[in-house]
């Protein structure tokens, strides 16, 4: 902020527990005051005022007027430490509330308020039998990450306002997700994507801004680069979500495996920022928050980047080159990228894509396809898991059916690896414009298949079925919450028509961040007919259904539905009953009405049940337009 007299003061404030740990008995606020030449003499004073603020329906702060303000004579540079007695400590999204605290930092006649929370935060790298984990821990408790990457959500950046903000973060939440990552080929956000973050409890993983490129490191650009890093650091060390600083994305691996040494000898490429200048800032103005220097990276000078076993890694052999069945030959401790292509919704492509007749290589569709033969993997990627396509209809829909299929494998699969893996951060939550994309969220903000799959791979307390050895098979309580979970487990063997061949109960019970896994017998393992066959999997309150087959492979009925549409006052609700097994049954209401949102997708039904739509945000919709056969669909549609 500026002040009067040509006086400038920047603040960067470092709340953090001093005692009592989680318990929140006392914590401290350091703050740094950094005010321009000529300064000498000027009084800098930090207080804490008020009773904190918190999101509506949350408790409220306890008091913290009854601190003395401290003041320092300021010199160019000065550090201010508060002890605050009592503090109600911020917690991560489901770990506990997240109480925040006003604060009013005076320096001259220049005054900065904004809010604060107190949490300690600390990032494990230390070597351990199996490499070296990327464990979270905040105020001592480990959190497994399920987490998003975050590109800007607007190209032209004046359009974002806080509610476009607001809406994306929810997206997020309601799909379980408890981290957004930051990416460092976009920006630092507008504090009205943090402040919410804090609200809500979303921790936030930020890049700094340098990504997939060689920067140079001569005066001409790191004269710009360390005043550009002191002022984010500077302007986002309040937020309590902000949890880990990584210096950038993509370029030490790229110098170690991409090719990148041999054009570079002899050029700086940004190595001395990621080593040097990026750390030696953040251990100046930001010292309570780990520092990574860069994503992937395996913490050892001796690796790659990119090791499995050591640190984070970045997977991306699955969607280039392999199927998504080869994210089972992963076995990573942290997976800060992976992702998988899709087409945003029928509406949003619609709107931008006129080729007559629409084709996924149309002139303007691959205008809105950037990824390098982004369609040809698109295709590969369907091979040997759906069928082939013969329109755009069924293009579209099988295209995201195998985004949400591919990514819940992955998902199911690194969170059954747990508490060797500590979690993962898929590519990407948002895009900036309406495009096909590995994105969970399409631009016009309707969610894609992929988002249901990512809500429920994402849940604090996941059932997953997955191989074990041979043709055998586990069922894996995982746990990401912060209690116990224990639960009574059945599994049944059932056929399409609904008939139970064999059935089995057990208990599963795991400690937060761990997992249970029980072994099935070969009765439930082994199918009769993998065609006609899945595996369902019930505990309180949830349910998954494992599929022995490939829906190219499955005998599903294409019409195995009956359907009874009300209208309601801002939409309809469709229940929809299922004759024989129907799998991934969704409806797409934009195709109606671009307005029109859903509340649930990818439903399999075993025969004789039923499941309830809600569309919403469309008043006077057509109900029978909602049964439409382009608009709810399901995995047998796509059969010949």
């Amino acid at each position: 902020m500026s002040g009067r007299a040509g006086l400038e003061a920047r603040v960067a404030l470092t709340p953090h527990v001093t005692a009592g740990g989680a318990d929140g008995h006392g914590a401290a606020l350091a703050e740094q005051s950094t005010s321009a030449p000529g300064a000498s003499g000027t009084e800098a004073a930090a207080t804490p005022v008020g009773s904190g603020t918190v999101p509506p329906g949350r408790p409220s702060a306890p008091g913290a007027t009854s601190v003395t303000s401290v003041r320092a004579v300021v010199d160019g540079t000065a550090v201010v430490r508060l002890e605050v007695p009592d503090v109600a400590v911020w917690w991560p999204r489901g770990e506990g509330d997240q109480p925040l605290y006003d604060v009013r930092v005076e320096v001259g006649d220049d005054v900065w308020t904004g809010r604060v929370g107190f949490r300690t935060v600390t990032l494990d790298t230390a070597a351990d039998a199996g490499g070296a984990p990327f464990l979270l821990r905040v105020n001592d408790r480990p959190v497994i990450v399920r987490g998003a990457n975050w590109i800007p959500d607007h190209a032209y950046l004046t359009e974002m306002t806080p509610e476009r903000y607001a809406d994306r973060i929810d997206d997020a939440i309601e799909a379980n997700v408890n981290l957004l990552r930051i990416w460092g080929g976009g920006i630092y956000e507008s504090d009205d994507l943090y402040d919410r973050c804090d609200e809500l409890g979303v921790l936030v993983w930020q890049d700094f801004l340098f990504a997939c490129a060689a920067y140079a490191e001569e005066p001409w650009l790191a004269d710009e680069v360390e005043p550009e890093v002191r002022e984010a650091v500077t302007r986002l060390s309040p937020h309590p979500s902000l949890v880990v600083w990584n210096g950038n994305n993509e370029n030490l691996v790229a110098y170690a495996e991409w090719g990148w040494r041999p054009s570079l000898v002899g050029r700086t490429w940004g190595n001395g920022y990621y080593r040097s200048l990026l750390p030696a800032i953040v251990a100046e103005l930001d010292p309570t928050r780990p520092y990574t220097p860069g994503s992937p990276f395996s913490f050892d000078e001796y690796l790659t980047p990119n090791d499995e076993r050591n640190g984070s890694v970045h997977i991306w052999d699955v969607w280039n080159r392999l199927d998504y069945r080869a994210y089972a030959d992963w076995n990573p401790r942290f997976v800060a990228e992976f992702g998988f292509q899709g087409p945003p919704a029928w509406s949003t492509l619609t709107a931008v894509v006129h080729d007559e007749p629409l084709d996924p290589d149309g002139h303007e569709m691959l205008v809105h396809q950037k990824a390098d033969q982004g369609n040809r993997k698109l295709a590969d990627g369907m091979r040997g898991h759906l069928p082939t396509p013969t329109s755009i209809e069924d293009w579209h829909w099988a295209s995201q059916l195998n985004q949400a299929h591919a990514i819940r494998f992955g998902m199911e699969w690194f969170r059954s690896r747990t508490p060797d893996n500590t979690g993962m951060i898929v590519w990407q939550l948002n895009d900036d414009w309406p495009v096909v994309s590995w994105a969970l969220v399409d631009h016009a903000g309707i969610r894609k298949p992929v988002w249901y799959a990512v809500r429920q791979a994402y849940q604090p307390v996941l059932l997953t079925v997955q191989p074990s050895g041979g043709s055998g098979l586990d069922v894996v309580l995982v746990n990401a919450s912060g209690a116990p979970a224990a639960d009574e487990v059945t599994v049944a063997r059932v056929a399409f028509d609904g008939t139970v061949l064999d059935s089995s109960s057990f208990s599963l019970a795991a400690a937060p961040a761990d997992a249970d896994r029980v072994t099935l017998p070969a009765s439930l393992a082994v199918p009769g007919d993998a065609g006609s066959e899945v595996l369902v999997v019930t505990g309180a309150g949830t349910r998954t259904v494992f599929d022995f087959a490939e829906v190219v492979d499955q005998v599903l009925a294409r019409s195995p539905l009956s359907t009874s549409v009300t209208a309601t006052d801002d939409g309809a609700v469709v229940t929809v009953t299922a004759t024989s097994y129907a799998r991934d049954v969704s409806l797409f209401p934009d195709r109606v009405d671009p307005a029109a949102r859903v509340d649930d997708a990818l439903v399999s039904l075993l025969a004789g049940e039923s499941v309830t739509f809600t569309v919403t945000g469309a008043p006077g919709i057509d109900p029978e337009a909602l049964v439409g056969p382009l608009v709810l669909r399901h995995a047998g549609s796509l059969l010949p």
